[in-house]
């Protein structure tokens, strides 16, 4: 049985280029790079070497960047880190769709005294910029939003988001986890004060995550040690991973655009096909002309449910997800499609397909043919 996998929103393959620049300093080139000998120096450099490329490639060369062990601490280290380095303001904005880094992060905050709004979104998962301006305020310590919803594909105006939180004098943070490589980030255009991501979705390895912050924002680290990340993040580095980092967003960074393009046009002719042959079907958030990570299919099948779903769907070789990969064992709705209004009739048949790379558009007639076929079975 072939495997055909739709589940890149929750983890990409990691290429063979990433795959062999990281090789050797699993090996031969073990130096600790804060050992002053011809074996640490050189790793060093070339740690600093990824630092200032995924800096350029940002569009951030005069700013800071610290390596982490991924997204979940790039979130808590803005969220928690910047709220440490400020203890005069106690409020936080974000949304009901956030990622789980970002929400538990939040709830924690919330257990030692913050006060923590968590802003509606309409249908299609999008904050009012209105509603967002008019809470802004003298004790708003922060504002923390994720870019492309990892569910439902939802990319907010995080230009006008910017705008305004600028204007109001408070500092943004963008989980940009998912976007990265289905949007330009250009931060040298955009005002946002931290940013996270994490390579494994951009096709390098699990483990690794940086977070961006703009020169002269003051972060207290979580984990107190060495002078390691320039004193924000102690612990010797991941070596492998910041290089394997680096050489898969650097990749990504030039195939963007015809990378986005493909999922785009695989994404609509998978969803033409399902809403075809399949009746009682919806999708999830944003249509695929508006502003939505290419190769995002939420979709919701009445009167089913999406763990069996997806349960028959993986008989058939097809790996998809029943929304975050992170609460997939959990039987209860989605937060997401909960603060979107999905109706009772359909929020608990959702799958998501995510597409990506290696997604081949002969296999699109297959899946569509799997789905209609799981669904009738269920539905019978």
């Amino acid at each position: 049985m072939k495997t055909i996998y739709l589940d890149h929103a929750a983890t990409t393959p990691i290429k063979d280029e990433v795959r062999d620049r990281m090789m050797p300093y699993l090996s031969e080139s073990f130096g600790n790079p804060s050992s002053l000998h011809h074996v640490g120096i050189p790793i060093r450099k070339l740690i600093n070497d990824a630092r200032n490329t995924i800096l350029r490639g940002l569009n951030a060369s005069d700013d800071q960047l610290v390596f982490t062990s991924g997204g979940t601490e790039s979130s808590n280290l803005a969220i928690k880190g910047y709220a440490f380095a400020h203890p005069d303001k106690k409020e936080i904005i974000t949304t009901k769709i956030e990622h789980h880094a970002t929400l538990h992060a939040c709830s924690f905050m919330e257990s030692i005294g913050y006060t923590v709004i968590e802003m509606d979104v309409d249908r299609a998962g999008f904050i009012d910029l209105d509603d967002l301006e008019s809470r802004l305020n003298s004790n708003t310590l922060l504002v923390s939003i994720i870019w492309g919803n990892n569910e439902i594909g939802t990319i907010q105006d995080i230009e006008s988001i910017g705008k305004i939180c600028r204007k109001k004098g408070v500092a943004l943070h963008v989980d940009a986890v998912q976007v990265f490589g289905h949007e330009t980030i250009d931060l040298g255009h955009l005002s946002i004060d931290m940013l996270t991501l994490s390579a494994h979705k951009f096709y390098g390895p699990k483990g690794s995550g940086c977070l961006f912050f703009r020169k002269g924002i003051a972060i207290e680290p979580l984990i107190h040690g060495g002078m390691q990340e320039m004193s924000r993040r102690a612990g010797t580095e991941n070596v492998a991973g910041i290089l394997g980092m680096a050489e898969a967003f650097e990749r990504m960074l030039v195939n963007r655009e015809s990378y986005s393009t493909k999922l785009s046009r695989q994404t609509k002719t998978l969803k033409d096909l399902v809403f075809e042959q399949v009746d009682d079907v919806r999708l999830n958030g944003p249509d695929l002309l508006e502003r939505r990570l290419s190769g995002n299919l939420n979709l919701s099948f009445k009167g089913i449910s999406g763990m069996e779903l997806a349960y028959e769907l993986d008989k058939r070789g097809i790996a998809v997800s029943t929304g975050s990969a992170c609460n997939a064992r959990s039987v209860e709705p989605s937060h997401v499609l909960k603060a979107i209004g999905v109706d009772e009739d359909y929020v608990h048949g959702a799958i998501r397909l995510s597409l990506g790379e290696n997604t081949r558009d002969e296999d699109l007639q297959y899946v569509a043919n799997a789905i209609e076929e799981a669904v009738s079975d269920l539905r019978a």
